[in-house]
């Protein structure tokens, strides 16, 4: 976390009008070393979804991908209680938490670095369990959104049947990788004999 985050975002936070849920700001992603990797410019993300009257089209967007960095975000508490707090079920709440909040709020952008998020290769984020872990749950927060509108029940079937299909690829690819390690074992095991 940069040094200037919580005064940054708390003060956009505080400035912005009573319906703005959260604010949410740039990050980076970093090595080991903290070199950086990306800069996430979340202000070109939401051009033209932040304010009171782009709440619509931010929910919507958000429908179609998850577009908003966990760690690049501080939420107004009452907002969140709001919508009935995080949904500890889930592998993952912060989308489905934004999806909620997005129904009845606004966000807003600080611009600027407020973090850096570090990606390493052991991570467990690159784990093909967690992955899949991952959209299951964001298949799962979609589908809580289903009967919404006719337009947002279309975005989000069409979302869920491609989620379910990079999920079968990820299952597929992490069996066959199972199915070639047993293989490699059997064979070293049989030469060893």
């Amino acid at each position: 976390m940069e040094p200037e985050r919580l005064e940054r975002q708390s003060t956009a936070l505080a400035n912005a009008s009573d319906d703005v849920a959260f604010v949410v700001s740039d990050i980076h992603e970093v090595d080991a070393g903290g070199i950086t990797l990306a800069y996430h410019d979340i202000g070109a993300r939401l051009l033209g979804l932040t304010g009171s009257h782009h709440r619509e089209r931010l929910h919507r967007t958000l429908l179609q991908a998850n577009i908003l960095p966990a760690p690049g975000i501080l939420m107004r508490t009452a907002a969140v209680v709001s919508v009935g707090g995080y949904d500890e079920s889930l592998s993952f709440e912060d989308y489905d938490m934004w999806l909620r909040l997005t129904q009845r709020y606004s966000a807003e952008y600080a611009p600027g670095v407020v973090t850096n998020y570090r990606v390493l290769a052991t991570s467990l984020t690159r784990s093909p369990a967690r992955q899949m872990a991952f959209l299951a749950t964001e298949r799962a927060c979609l589908l809580k959104q289903l009967g919404g509108s006719e337009d947002d029940d279309r975005i989000i079937r069409a979302r869920t049947d491609e989620l379910a299909e990079q999920l079968a690829l990820i299952q597929e690819s992490s069996a066959l990788a199972s199915n070639s390690r047993g293989i490699d074992e059997s064979a070293s095991a049989t030469s060893v004999t």
